[in-house]
């Protein structure tokens, strides 16, 4: 989902001008519209994630106008409302009014409720979500967001090898979200025997401003270490009510920690919390075209999550322009195929996931700060 940075490399001849912002305005008319329905969190929990994304695809809508390709692209923006039903409901809506020929959505929950329609339709899906089995059951969908797995496997790497611990308490919210983050750290954690897990609470999404007897619960024993699978508005509170009851352990949490509105509503509750992540490769290409721009229109750095979109939408449109358009060579992508991104270097691998590199990070006083050891 959102703000963070990568790296990636190797991108093939088109890559639309997206990147290298060309100025040669084609005849339009003639060429073939290639729909693609943009299914986003616009408003609620997601809002953050959908709007970042959003703001991506009208600076892509802006390049796209300007410069020499074989097909016109349409998005088709539609709120979710962040959450499945209402998904699902505009979805068909889209379908209703035109063909869709490829689509986008965010959050694990959405991904998950959308891909049957997708699938029964043969449309290809570009999603952001954590969810460990987003990208396993079908072989047309893609996923930008590093998975909860991926995640997992790089910060219990990276962090057990970097501090010594004995014993690790976990917390979650009770949804798509937190039980697949919880789930893939807890398989990590059992290569590494010696870490004790001493304790284990879930959140509902309606109790989380009122938590702090499950957390004083929690943090009873004093866990030395103390997992935080939360996003978006949620974690912040949780780190806030955290340094309330002046828990002292170390706390990590997935990727969206270093967003910015965490960051901003956590204030120095965030420090010292690390997590794995990427930054902006200010030596690319990628970012010299599309962040400036980005810059320029919004007045502010572009979001992990903006940045997912445009590289998912760099690959969807790459796909078309050199192949046409094709499931086949969607299929092909897979496990086949690297680009380059503002964040760095990415791969595709087998399942269809975004596979870019991961560092340790940890916050200090609002800045991500990497973990060199």
């Amino acid at each position: 989902m959102k703000k963070v940075l990568i790296t990636i490399g190797v991108i093939a001849v088109v890559v639309i001008g997206v990147i290298v912002w060309l100025t040669n305005k084609p005849n339009n008319k003639t060429k073939p519209t290639i729909n693609i329905a943009a299914i986003l969190s616009l408003t609620g929990t997601g809002a953050d994630y959908g709007n970042d994304q959003l703001r991506a695809i009208e600076i892509i809508k802006e390049a796209l106008g300007e410069i020499d390709k074989k097909y016109n692209y349409n998005f088709v923006i539609q709120d979710s409302k962040s959450t499945p039903k209402d998904a699902i409901h505009a979805f068909n809506n889209v379908m209703a009014i035109k063909k869709i020929d490829v689509s986008m959505t965010i959050l694990s929950t959405i991904s998950l409720a959308l891909q049957p329609l997708t699938e029964k339709n043969s449309i290809p899906l570009f999603c952001t979500g954590s969810h460990p089995d987003i990208t396993s059951i079908s072989n047309l969908i893609f996923r930008s967001l590093p998975t909860s797995d991926y995640q997992a496997e790089s910060l219990v790497k990276s962090f057990f090898s970097y501090k010594s611990v004995n014993n690790v308490s976990i917390l979650y919210l009770n949804d798509d979200f937190g039980i697949g983050n919880v789930q893939s750290f807890k398989n990590e954690l059992k290569k590494h025997g010696e870490i004790k897990i001493i304790g284990e609470e879930s959140i509902n999404t309606n109790n989380i401003n009122d938590s702090r007897i499950i957390l004083s619960k929690l943090i009873k024993d004093k866990p030395e270490c103390l997992f935080v699978a939360f996003y978006s508005k949620s974690l912040a509170t949780i780190l806030r009510q955290l340094k309330e009851l002046n828990y002292k352990g170390q706390i990590l949490t997935p990727i969206e920690v270093s967003y910015p509105e965490v960051l901003e509503l956590a204030g120095d509750a965030a420090n010292n919390v690390i997590f794995v992540g990427n930054t902006i490769n200010p030596k690319n290409i990628e970012s010299i075209s599309f962040v400036e721009h980005f810059v320029k229109k919004y007045q502010t750095q572009p979001a992990l999550d903006a940045i997912y979109a445009f590289d998912e939408i760099q690959v969807i449109i790459n796909t078309i322009e050199q192949h046409g358009y094709s499931l086949d060579a969607f299929r092909k992508l897979k496990g086949n195929v690297e680009y380059n991104s503002p964040l760095g270097r990415f791969k595709i691998n087998t399942l269809g996931d975004f596979e870019y590199e991961l560092s340790l990070y940890t916050i200090q006083n609002g800045r991500i700060e990497k973990i060199t050891r």
